[in-house]
């Protein structure tokens, strides 16, 4: 009988060797069961379900790395075609009414500061602090998700209240404190807790650590150099930031650095639109993480809208880049905070 649990222990935890900057650790197949099953629209959003409250109310939520808050539509939300959280018909909410707003990149939300119970995936978390949405942005008029659920650090969160991520560690909700998104054409999954050995291709994943100098707020790190073709740019020779956001659709990076990508694959002069036939004969774009080479051929930052074809770089200001989900569908991506002080973040090559 002990060999036969030795057996399936050996089964269902069977190690791999990670070789990282001359180190060595373990990757543990993990248990998969807290799954989201996430939807694309027209590859510029991806989002899943997310119940609230008891009995649970669904809403359809963006998972989103670039924020720390959950924030649903409300009773007085003013856009129609979204479900509105009935604060009355749960026997757990509870909320003493104070007010809190929340900023994006682009636009944000303003509503009741509220507690209530949280599952998504299997995942319950109780008295989970939350915003019943009031007073939106009109950029939320016409968005086909319902609401939006931060996976970012407590620095970015309206102040005082406790982020998803702390709440699954306070209530050990997840036997690693991790989680993991792969995405496709058609949607993908994120995962809590572990990662689908099947999403990926490559025997273990590049692994490195999230910038947490001066402050850890973004999920973010560093790029060593970007490849045009086979030719290096000057950009990043000294290591530049990166934001990975799950939030944002496009690769975003400083003016110059996008305009000589652009340029390169001829998208500059025609308001991003580039010939469809042309796509096959542009160079790969390519970014260095952690001294590896992670490279997105033309069909993967390109896209085609009704035969229309349009580059996925956009700039942005500042000096920082965003790594958003033209780059997530081509990389399998762990978030990794088992050492909240010192998280990171580990790539490796999706299966389409």
């Amino acid at each position: 009988m002990q060999s036969l649990i030795l057996y399936l222990f050996i089964i269902f935890y069977s190690p791999r060797l990670i070789f990282s900057n001359n180190t060595v650790s373990i990757e543990l197949n993990i248990d998969i069961n807290k799954t989201v099953g996430l939807q694309n629209y027209r590859e510029v959003i991806c989002y899943g379900e997310v119940s609230i409250g008891t009995p649970g109310q669904l809403f359809k939520t963006v998972f989103d790395l670039g924020s720390s808050n959950l924030w649903v539509p409300s009773a007085w939300w003013p856009y129609p075609g979204h479900p509105k959280f009935n604060a009355a018909a749960s026997t757990t909410f509870s909320s003493e009414g104070e007010i809190a707003e929340i900023r994006y990149h682009e636009g944000e939300v303003k509503g009741a500061l509220s507690q209530e119970n949280v599952e998504f995936g299997g995942l319950l978390l109780e008295g989970q602090d939350f915003i019943q949405a009031i007073t939106p942005n009109s950029i939320f008029e016409n968005v086909v998700y319902d609401g939006i659920l931060g996976l970012g650090f407590p620095k970015m969160a309206v102040a005082e209240t406790v982020t998803v991520l702390e709440n699954m560690i306070k209530q050990n909700s997840v036997t690693k404190n991790i989680f993991s998104i792969w995405l496709r054409s058609t949607g993908g999954t994120i995962t809590f807790g572990g990662y689908n050995q099947e999403h990926f291709k490559e025997e273990y994943h590049t692994y490195v650590p999230v910038i947490t100098k001066p402050y850890k707020d973004f999920w973010k790190i560093k790029l060593n150099s970007i490849f045009i073709g086979q030719n290096p740019t000057k950009h990043c020779v000294k290591p530049c930031t990166a934001i990975i956001d799950s939030g944002m659709t496009d690769t975003l990076g400083p003016k110059n650095a996008i305009n000589e990508i652009n340029i390169a694959i001829g998208a500059f002069d025609n308001g991003g639109i580039v010939q469809c036939s042309a796509v096959a004969t542009l160079p790969l774009i390519t970014f260095t993480i952690g001294g590896k080479n992670f490279p997105l051929t033309p069909n993967e930052y390109i896209a085609e809208d009704e035969g229309v074809c349009f580059t996925r770089f956009a700039s942005t200001t500042g000096g920082r880049w965003f790594l958003g989900l033209a780059f997530l569908r081509v990389y399998h991506t762990v978030f990794d905070f088992q050492d909240f002080k010192n998280p990171r973040i580990g790539f490796a090559t999706a299966v389409a």
